[in-house]
C-alpha cells in the first residue's frame, strides 16, 4: 500500500494499550482509533516506555500517545519497489546467461557487477576467445 493508496481506503485502525498497575494490581486500558486522513505517511510513534533511573523501573508517558516523528521513507508501496528493481534483475539474468552461452562455443569472460550507487547501468563483459588449454570461467556475483 502506497500513501495514495491509503489516503483513498475506508477503514479504521482500532489501538488498545492495556497494562497492570502495580501498586493497586488494577488493569488500565487506552484506546483510541486513526482514521486513513489522520495516520501520518512517513511517521513513527514516540517511544512511550521510558526507564526512570531515579525510581529504578520503567514507566509509561502517555502524553506521547499520538505523538509521531518523521522517518525518511520512500512515497511507493513494496510492491512498486520490487517492480522497479525488476528490469534491473532481468538484465543481470540476461548478462549473465549471455555469457554462459559464450562460455560453451569456447570464450572466457569476466563480469564485474556495479557498485551500490546511484548509477543503475550495468557493467558490461569482457569477452575473448579462449585458449584450448586456457580453463573457462565465470565470476558470478549478487
Amino acid at each position: 500500500m502506497s500513501a495514495a493508496d491509503l489516503a483513498k481506503e475506508r477503514f479504521e485502525l482500532l489501538l488498545v494499550l492495556e497494562g497492570t498497575n502495580e501498586t493497586s494490581n488494577m488493569t488500565f486500558q487506552a484506546r483510541t482509533s486513526y482514521l486513513p486522513n489522520e495516520i501520518l505517511w512517513g511517521h513513527r510513534f514516540e517511544q512511550m516506555q521510558i526507564y526512570r533511573k531515579d525510581r529504578n523501573k520503567f514507566e509509561i508517558n502517555f502524553s506521547a500517545f499520538h505523538s509521531t516523528y518523521e522517518v525518511d521513507t520512500t512515497s511507493q508501496s513494496a510492491r512498486e519497489l520490487d517492480q522497479m528493481e525488476k528490469p534491473r534483475e532481468n538484465k543481470l539474468q540476461e548478462v549473465e546467461s549471455i555469457l554462459r552461452a559464450g562460455l560453451d562455443n569456447g570464450y572466457s569472460a569476466s563480469l564485474t557487477s556495479p557498485s551500490n550507487t546511484v548509477d543503475e547501468s550495468l557493467t558490461l563483459p569482457s569477452i575473448s576467445r579462449a585458449n584450448s588449454n586456457t580453463m573457462r570461467r565465470i565470476q558470478t556475483f549478487t
